[in-house]
């Protein structure tokens, strides 16, 4: 038997304990060698009893087969290439491209949704013949077969709603809290908590310090010198104070050093359009001078209803079953004509908030998603790529209408789950982490803890304009007033728009210089949305660094890749 791990298995040492009682004997400490002996036992069925993060690959050499498995929220990243013949596999692409055995081409497909979302669905990668393993599935590989293909051990679960106390529900959500909390604590290197000041990484605070009895260090983004107006400091000072933490200030100006992007970009050898990988990146160099182990709240959003968009997009699906079709078309002629008239360019909010709710509800929340007006995207993208683009829209609304859920708020947070999450927040955190070696373990994300978080029903979470309201309840005793009563800022790049300036005249000579680039993106299209941006389109901002990203992926890692179409 021959394994390759990367992760960590947070239940290994009750694994451990059941396999010994059952004749197994161990060499080592290690969870690597638990998941050995537990597929000694259970073979493919061994999935189900793990809890944790993790990608890891068993050769059973008796039966002459692989398995690669990867774990329930995407945590760790699983790339792979196949034939009949052979099957190579790694956690980034460009270990794959070392082995010399595979000659991908850059699949142009790939551009209109990284474009439109700043990441790429699990079927898409800008990588033909290299393929992701989705999370929660697995994958069997013998020589000689026909191609393999990925079976699921695991879907987020649909239960009814619990018909508890309010109290009880309370009492539940932060025993469940707890122990997903500390069961990701498993470790013997030393441990630091990423805190923002936001409610998350302050819930995670608390256990640790409390359930766990651990005063790790703690490690903070500082953005007030660049935007006054950014508050997670004071608020990440107050939870340290108030947990008796020691604390660890990293402070960035993006204005001063380009640094950081050209380290960010050696690794991303995928386009990644977040922008919270600038300060992601500078946050894991510090965090690993001191720790090896950095526990985040990745997830939590997710879980527990906390994203803005969440309460405006149940609200517009609202309007959109209350008003009758025809109302809403002459309500969006109307907007459209005032913008018009005032010389707007591009369209106002409320227009394209108008133009959505006429949608099918799948495509309008796969609509809603998107970093860039679809106006500009279209006038981007050769007619080729445009009807790539179509699918893949599809492809998204048909995640909305596989939900097993029935209310709004559960099938977004579904989708999420299967998209957003492992495609963009959980690689981009992968990416800036593992690049300096250090470990991010997200510890909120517990499949056990998600079965409960979806039974709990939307008036729980959403209330009135309020997001997260069933953690602020939870927490209200517990944790600094300040950190409860503040509207969620998000962690990503403050000041994009003032960032992205002193790139402009970069990217509008790189999409000339890039001729390849050409025969797929309209590039006077582009210069022209660059100049608008240039001149205050602010709602551009992202859709500008996506084609920054793109344009400087291109440089680094696919000029040198043969395209396929």
């Amino acid at each position: 038997m021959v394994v390759t791990f990367n992760g960590e298995i947070y239940n290994s040492p009750e694994l451990r304990q059941r396999l010994q009682t059952r004749g197994h004997v161990f060499r080592t400490r290690t969870d690597t060698e638990v998941l050995v002996h537990l597929y000694e036992e259970h073979e493919i069925e061994m999935v189900s009893y793990l809890r944790g993060m993790f990608a890891f690959a068993i050769w059973d050499t008796k039966k002459k087969r692989l398995l690669l498995v990867r774990d329930r929220f995407g945590i760790k990243p699983l790339y792979y290439a196949c034939t009949t013949e052979f099957i190579i596999f790694g956690s980034q692409p460009s270990a794959l491209l070392a082995t010399g055995m595979i000659r991908p081409e850059f699949d142009p497909k790939a551009i209109p949704s990284f474009l439109y979302y700043g990441f790429n669905p699990a079927w898409r990668c800008v990588y033909q013949g290299i393929n992701k393993l989705p999370p929660a599935h697995y994958l069997v590989w013998q020589k000689g077969q026909s191609y393999p293909t990925n079976h699921s051990y695991w879907t987020v679960p649909c239960t009814d709603p619990v018909s508890l106390s309010s109290e009880a529900v309370l009492a539940k959500t932060r025993n469940y809290i707890a122990h997903a909390v500390t069961s990701s604590l498993l470790s013997d290197v030393p441990i630091g908590i990423a805190l923002s000041g936001g409610l998350d990484s302050s819930i995670l605070a608390y256990h640790i310090t409390t359930d766990a009895e651990l005063s790790p260090l703690c490690f903070t983004v500082r953005w007030d010198n660049m935007s006054p107006k950014d508050n997670e400091w004071p608020l990440a000072q107050d939870v340290a104070r108030q947990l008796g933490f020691h604390e660890q200030m990293t402070a960035i100006d993006p204005h001063t050093t380009d640094d950081p992007l050209v380290a960010i970009y050696r690794t991303l050898d995928e386009p990644l359009g977040d922008t919270s990988i600038v300060p992601l990146y500078s946050l894991c160099v510090a965090a690993r001078s001191r720790v090896k182990v950095l526990i985040t709240g990745d997830g939590g959003d997710e879980f527990f209803a906390g994203y803005r968009r969440y309460l405006i997009n149940l609200y517009e699906l609202r309007l959109s079953r209350a008003l009758p079709q025809h109302i809403i078309r002459l309500l969006h002629a109307a907007t459209a004509s005032l913008d018009k008239l005032r010389m707007v360019r591009g369209e106002t909010k409320l227009t394209r908030m108008l133009k959505r709710i006429l949608l099918d509800p799948g495509l309008f929340y796969t609509v809603s998603l998107g970093q860039v007006p679809l106006s500009s995207i279209f006038s981007w993208l050769s007619p080729e790529l445009t009807e790539a683009f179509f699918t893949d829209l599809a492809m998204l609304a048909s995640i909305w209408h596989d939900a097993p859920h029935q209310d709004d708020l559960h099938r977004m947070i579904y989708c999420d789950l299967h998209c957003l999450l492992p495609e963009a927040l959980l690689m981009k955190s992968d990416r800036a982490s593992m690049s300096v070696g250090l470990e991010i373990r997200p510890a909120l994300l517990d499949h056990d803890l998600l079965g409960w978080a979806m039974s709990i029903p939307t008036s729980h979470h959403i209330s009135g304009c309020q997001t997260k309201c069933l953690l602020r309840r939870v927490y209200r005793k517990v944790l600094p007033p300040s950190v409860l009563k503040a509207r969620k800022n998000g962690f990503h790049l403050r000041g994009l728009s003032e960032f992205l300036v002193k790139y402009v005249p970069h990217l509008i000579a790189r999409l000339r210089e890039l001729t390849p680039l050409a025969m797929y993106l309209n590039i006077s299209a582009c210069e022209k949305s660059i100049s608008h941006f240039q001149s205050g389109r602010l709602d551009l901002a992202q859709g500008i660094w996506n084609l920054f990203s793109l344009v400087t992926w291109y440089s680094h890692w696919g000029s040198n890749v043969p395209h396929s179409f």
